[in-house]
């Protein structure tokens, strides 16, 4: 039964991209946030599953992804990223539904809207290197192209699209080398196999992949001085856009943090950065559905706890690694089933 929430999140985002590219204007948004609340419900069935019983949810196909196949698990961290993404998706889209009017009922937006939403809310399910890169780079895509919905009237949208493709695609390119260097030396590129190979890393491999996977979710994420992007990018998207970047995306990049330098480099950061990231989980997700200056405003003011959860995280640094043990987790089996693709 669970493994219907995880197909549901994917095929409910799909079908709502589709209906929102293909149906008139007069009903493309309905049916499109209809869908996406269905994905979205979906998702928090699945994550207060997991929290519930403490069973994760595993689910592989190589019908996607034939080379690589697709492997998704939701254990309890991915599932707290979960139901934060759904609270805030489901606020977003429900003011998608009177700001339409607006500039966001083209076909485009309608289509690319859900699949931004489905794509951040499958990412904390992805557990291989192939599923996080691809759903990582849908999001990301899905994001710019909603950023440009006012471009053909506003030079600024188009500068604000190409800061924020530089920026995201910079960090994607560091997020790419963490995790081959990581598959490379597991010999396989299911995040189970990482984890069960990841204590044989030296010092200096598992130091260099921290650093990447710090820096590229931390262009993710807004922390300084990656953060150029994010008042420009907030400011010129839609209003329900905005607040599903700010609420939801900028929290994936916490996300990634941690999945690399807890899960799957098998240490948790010391210090501060355990307490004051999981105020990413309940940070309060007020939309900055208001005039453009007030969102340049909030972008800005929305760097300073990134940055703060994310340089927290990096200074629990050891002169033998970047980051050490503190708590006792459980064995590998229980977080990233082995699945074979």
């Amino acid at each position: 039964m669970n493994e219907v929430y995880v197909v549901t999140v994917g095929l409910a985002g799909l079908i709502a991209a589709i209906l929102g590219g293909a149906l008139p204007l007069a009903s493309r948004v309905g049916a499109a946030v209809a869908l996406t609340w269905l994905s979205c419900g979906a998702g928090i069935a699945a994550a207060v599953s997991v929290l519930s019983s403490g069973h994760v949810i595993s689910l592989s196909t190589t019908a996607i992804l034939p080379l690589t196949g697709v492997t998704l698990v939701l254990n309890p961290l991915g599932a707290l990223f979960v139901i934060s993404i759904s609270v805030v998706a489901l606020a977003s889209t429900l003011y998608w539904l009177g700001y339409a009017s607006h500039g966001l009922d083209t076909r485009s937006a309608s289509s690319a809207l859900p699949l931004f939403v489905t794509s951040m809310l499958l990412v904390p399910f992805a557990a291989s290197v192939a599923t996080f890169l691809v759903l990582w780079e849908m999001t990301a895509l899905t994001s710019l192209v909603l950023v440009l919905t006012d471009q053909s009237r506003r030079e600024a949208a188009r500068s604000a699209a190409q800061w924020y493709a530089v920026m995201t695609h910079a960090g994607a390119a560091a997020i790419l080398l963490a995790l081959i260097l990581l598959s490379a030396h597991s010999g396989g590129q299911t995040f189970a196999d990482i984890e069960a190979h990841a204590r044989h890393l030296s010092g200096a491999v598992r130091g260099t992949i921290f650093v990447l996977a710090l820096l590229g979710f931390g262009s993710k994420a807004g922390a300084v001085p990656l953060h150029v992007w994010l008042p420009k990018a907030h400011a010129e998207a839609p209003g329900p856009a905005s607040a599903l970047m700010s609420g939801a995306m900028v929290n994936l990049g916490i996300y990634g943090i941690i999945l690399v330098g807890n899960e799957l480099l098998g240490e948790v950061p010391s210090g501060g950065g355990c307490s004051s990231v999981s105020s990413a989980w309940c940070r309060p997700s007020t939309a900055p559905f208001t005039r453009r200056r007030v969102r340049t405003s909030s972008g800005y003011s929305r760097i300073r706890r990134p940055t703060t959860w994310v340089w927290s995280l990096s200074r629990s640094v050891r002169r033998d690694s970047l980051v050490r043990w503190v708590v006792r987790r459980p064995p590998p089996s229980r977080w990233w089933p082995h699945c074979c693709c």
